[in-house]
């Protein structure tokens, strides 16, 4: 039998081919199973893979019953309803509209006779059904004169991911923060899901100089591309450039990221018991009296979209894709259980990262063991 180099040659210049191919398919398998993973909310809800954020649309938007509806404390019904319909979902607590037709009086409950000295009241949040990614955005409220209740007016992405320094969870967030000790000194905050450390309190803290009088005011978060400024009934009393965002220690943001957001977002108005964070902060515990509840007035969210070059316009898709989304509603099958304030929402963030998890290596292993059997069956 002849020896023929070309042929041994061919051979293996075929095999190794054969393996290249294989170890190239592997790979991208392997990474479009780690990018195919469901993401989740910061509350653990596993995100729908065919939820579209929709688009942010300019205008005044009323607080009347007609534009909210009650989730029931089930997250997940979120992601089905009609942004045509409503503009706002009920996520938790109460909502009273006696107090004119078109504001809605947030309530906060306090909590039931109980021996544990750490029990705290039952507050309510409401979050616009559609997203913004960069805008103006204007709520007018009346925040509580009591110490320990706290009322809150903020963006919320749902882009979030555990800080590994700290282990908790962070998303993209601005925030307007009014503590009922003292509601002149109204306080910003923001917050990063880049994050490596959450490094709470130290991106915000009270405004320079008193409001003047108590009462409802115009509070204003301007987000856009290259800064946030926070204004109060047209005064700007803050202003963060995106270039001079930096953490306070370097370990907590990587390389070349700034301390901004920059994801698409929900705006949410909420009245909360600030005794379940710092006491000392907020100013409680709250001092109930013969009252069982606390109502905070919020009155109108007024919403100026921007594009993807911060300039006013009357629509602009919440991806910045710049392409109209369509609105139509999407079936979700059940995601999640019922959760209310004041519940932990902790198994619910470990589950859903297990989840994403446990797909991602089901979906790898898969993967290596049919490319591991090609490879045998070529005689590799």
């Amino acid at each position: 039998m002849v020896n023929n180099p070309s042929t041994h040659m061919a051979a293996w210049t075929r095999r190794w081919t054969l393996v290249a191919c294989y170890c190239i398919t592997l790979f991208a398998f392997v990474v479009h199973a780690q990018q195919s993973t469901i993401p989740s909310t910061p509350s653990g809800l596993l995100i729908p893979p065919t939820f579209k954020v929709g688009d942010c649309i300019s205008g005044r938007l009323d607080l009347h019953k007609n534009s909210i509806i009650d989730l029931g404390g089930a997250e997940a019904s979120r992601f089905t309803v009609d942004r045509n319909k409503y503009n706002f979902t009920l996520d938790y607590g109460q909502v009273d509209w006696s107090h004119q037709p078109n504001s809605a009086s947030f309530v906060l409950t306090r909590p039931p006779p109980s021996s544990d000295p750490k029990a705290i009241a039952v507050g309510t949040r409401v979050s616009t059904t559609r997203y913004i990614r960069y805008g103006k955005i204007t709520a007018r409220f009346d925040p509580a004169e009591n110490p320990g209740v706290v009322a809150t007016f903020i963006t919320f992405s749902d882009m979030h991911r555990m800080a590994p320094i700290t282990k908790e969870f962070v998303q993209d967030e601005i925030d307007w923060e009014t503590v009922g000790r003292n509601t002149l000194l109204p306080e910003t905050n923001l917050f990063t899901y880049k994050a490596l450390d959450v490094e709470r309190g130290m991106h915000g803290g009270p405004i320079a100089s008193p409001i003047q009088g108590t009462g409802a005011h115009e509070y204003t978060i301007d987000w856009k591309s290259d800064s946030v400024e926070w204004s109060i009934d047209g005064k700007v009393v803050r202003t963060q450039l995106r270039n001079q965002s930096f953490p306070v220690n370097p370990a907590s943001l990587a390389k070349d990221e700034f301390w901004f957001p920059d994801s698409p977002s929900r705006i949410q108005l909420s009245v909360w018991d600030g005794s379940m964070t710092n006491r000392e902060w907020a100013g409680g515990p709250i001092q109930w009296g013969s009252e069982n509840t606390i109502k905070v007035p919020f009155e109108w969210v007024d919403i100026q979209c921007y594009d993807n070059h911060d300039h006013p316009v009357d629509r602009w898709s919440a991806d910045g894709s710049g392409l109209p989304t369509a609105e139509a509603a999407i079936v979700v099958p059940p995601l999640s259980g019922n959760r209310r304030d004041g519940q932990s929402s902790t198994q619910g963030q470990s589950n859903s990262v297990t989840k994403g998890i446990s797909g991602t290596l089901s979906h790898a292993t898969i993967y290596i063991g049919a490319a591991i059997l090609c490879l045998w069956s070529i005689g590799l």
